[in-house]
C-alpha cells in the first residue's frame, strides 16, 4: 500500500496586543484507496487560533468546502482546517498547495479575520482559469472548516460554496451564502441572511431569549424550512417552497414562486405572493394577503383578515374571529 506525504509551509499572521507571526505546517497524505484512473486524493489538517479578547467582529470569508461554527468556552477563536486536493500527481498537488492556497486567521484591532480559499489564477496571469468543479478538466480543491467562537462576537460570514452549519451560538449573524445547505440550530441573536442557492433550515432561534430580535432573510432559490423561532421575521424569496412553523413574532413574507405553508404565527401576518398556494393555520394577529395566483387557505385567525387581492385560485377562510374584508370574489361559502 503506497502512501505519499507532501509538506508545505504556510505563513499565517495573527495580531493580538502585539504583532505575532505564526508558522503552520500542513502535511498532505495521499489516500491509497481512492478509486480513480484520473486523479489522486490528498488531504491534510492544520489548526489556527487567535485570542478573542477585544474582538467585536469576526469576518469569515470562505471558498469551497463545508463550514461548521460552534461556540467556544475559552477566550480563543479556533479554526480546524482540512485541506483537500484532488489532482493527478505529487507535483501538481504541491504546486496548488504552495501557490494557490489562501488560509489565514489574524486579529486587527477589534476584528478577527479568517480567509480560507484557493486563489485560482486568472487569464491575465498567463494561466487558464481553473474551474474546481469540472472533474474532467481540472482538480477539485476545497477546505473544510470547524470554527469555534466565543459568545457575543458579531459574525460576518461570506461563504462561497458548500454546506454552512451553525449551532448553539449566542451571536448576532450576517450571512451571505453562495450555494449549499444553510443550517442554523439553537441560535440566540439578530440574524440577517442573503442566500443565493440551496436549501435553508432554521430551528430553535431565540427561544431562550426574552429580547425581540430581528430576523431578515433574502433567498434566491431552494426550499426554506423555519421551525420554532422568536423575533420579527422579514422574508423575501424568489423561488422554492416555504414552510414556517411556530413563530413568536410578526411575519412579512414576499414570495415570487413556490408554495407557502404557515403554522402557529403568534403575531401579524402579511403575505405578498406572485404564484403558488398559500396555506395558513393559526395566526394570533391580523392577516393581510396580496396574491396573484394559486389557492389561498386560511384557518384559525384571532383578529382580522384582509384579502387585498385574491388573484387566480380558490379562497377558503375558516374560523376567523375578527372582520373579513377585501377581494372576496373567490371565497368558498
Amino acid at each position: 500500500m503506497k502512501q505519499l506525504i507532501l509538506c508545505a509551509v504556510l505563513i499565517l499572521y495573527g495580531f493580538s496586543s502585539r504583532a505575532q507571526q505564526q508558522v503552520k505546517q500542513i502535511t498532505l497524505v495521499e489516500d491509497p484507496e481512492f478509486d480513480s484512473n484520473i486523479y489522486n486524493y490528498y488531504s491534510g489538517e492544520t489548526l489556527l487560533e487567535v485570542p478573542s479578547q477585544g474582538v467585536v467582529t469576526f469576518d469569515i470569508n470562505t471558498g469551497a468546502g463545508e463550514v461548521e461554527i460552534t461556540p467556544s468556552s475559552l477566550p480563543v477563536i479556533t479554526v480546524e482546517a482540512e485541506v483537500i486536493i484532488m489532482t493527478s500527481n505529487e507535483k501538481k498537488a504541491n504546486k496548488f498547495l504552495s501557490e494557490d492556497l489562501e488560509l489565514s486567521l489574524e486579529k486587527k484591532g477589534d476584528r478577527a479575520i479568517l480567509i480560507s480559499s484557493f486563489d485560482y489564477n486568472s487569464p491575465e496571469d498567463g494561466h487558464d482559469r481553473v474551474n474546481p468543479f469540472d472533474f474532467l478538466k481540472s482538480p477539485d480543491r476545497k477546505i473544510n472548516l470547524k470554527i469555534k467562537v466565543p459568545n457575543n462576537i458579531f459574525l460576518d460570514i461570506d461563504d462561497n460554496a458548500g454546506d454552512l452549519i451553525l449551532a448553539n451560538l449566542v451571536n448576532d449573524l450576517d450571512i451571505y451564502d453562495g450555494s449549499g445547505l444553510l443550517y442554523l440550530n439553537n441560535i440566540d441573536g439578530n440574524i440577517v441572511i442573503d442566500d443565493h442557492s440551496g436549501d435553508m433550515v432554521l430551528k430553535n432561534i431565540n427561544r431562550q431569549s426574552p429580547a425581540q430580535h430581528q430576523l431578515k432573510i433574502r433567498d434566491n432559490s431552494g426550499e426554506i424550512r423555519l421551525e420554532n423561532l422568536r423575533g420579527e421575521l422579514t422574508l423575501n424569496d424568489a423561488s422554492g417552497d416555504i414552510i414556517i412553523t411556530d413563530l413568536v413574532g410578526s411575519l412579512k413574507l414576499n414570495d415570487a414562486s413556490g408554495d407557502i405553508r404557515l403554522t402557529n404565527i403568534e403575531g401579524d401576518l402579511t403575505v405578498d405572493d406572485a404564484s403558488g398556494d398559500i396555506i395558513s393555520r393559526t395566526v394570533a394577529g391580523n392577516v393581510e394577503i396580496y396574491d396573484n395566483s394559486g389557492d389561498i387557505y386560511i384557518r384559525d385567525v384571532l383578529l382580522d383578515v384582509n384579502i387585498r387581492t385574491a388573484g387566480a385560485g380558490d379562497l377558503t377562510l375558516e374560523e376567523v374571529r375578527g372582520k373579513i374584508s377585501g377581494d372576496l370574489r373567490k371565497l368558498n361559502n
